[in-house]
């Protein structure tokens, strides 16, 4: 029988204080932020949001390996974990010749290749997806007309009432520390906020 231990970290990747602003039932619209480290959206910017993520699954891996009991060992990282305080990361080489994503496989397996021990034992690291845009310049592309004229939508239809139930809406925040746990694997953990 293949005896196998199964690892998963997790946290919540989506965007923070969601609220349904209009609730149509074909196209309803849904606003919420980022979370991220990156001021803006400058190569040296998205490549310390990505460094930073990628160091913050390194720690968490280590952090797991102890907890491992057989040889076949997964480690799974959540899906979207990968995305800047825009949401996507455009569409720009971060490093010169890599764009986000091709950057985050490079660097992320060779960090995730000097994190595994010489011990033997087989691991499988999934690291779900990051998103990205084919958009390069989020500046000029906000500027464009089509943004434009789906924003004079959004503000329209606010004008109608909708923008004084959002400002007054008490939002739900999803909160994640790392807890130290000496005993169980399970030091990640997660829990619920509701601020």
């Amino acid at each position: 029988m293949l005896q196998a231990d199964f690892s998963s970290w997790s946290i919540y990747t989506g965007p923070s204080n969601l609220k349904t602003i209009i609730n149509g039932p074909n196209c309803p619209w849904v606003v919420g932020n980022w979370n991220g480290i990156n001021a803006n959206t400058s190569k040296e910017e998205l490549k310390k949001d990505i460094d930073y993520r990628i160091d913050i699954i390194i720690k968490a891996f280590n952090k797991m390996l102890s907890s491992f009991k057989t040889y076949n060992r997964h480690f799974v990282i959540p899906e979207f974990f990968f995305h800047c305080t825009q949401g996507p990361y455009p569409n720009i080489k971060i490093d010169d010749k890599n764009y986000p994503f091709e950057y985050i496989v490079t660097t992320l397996k060779s960090k995730i290749e000097e994190a595994i021990p010489k011990d033997n034992n087989y691991y499988t690291v999934v690291i779900g997806s990051a998103l990205t845009s084919n958009i390069e310049d989020y500046t000029t592309f906000l500027a464009s007309n089509e943004v434009i004229e789906r924003q004079n939508q959004l503000n329209e239809a606010l004008s109608n009432g909708l923008l004084s139930n959002f400002k007054t809406h008490n939002f739900r925040t999803w909160k994640r520390e790392l807890l130290n746990n000496k005993h169980t694997s399970s030091s990640l953990k997660a829990f619920y906020a509701n601020r």
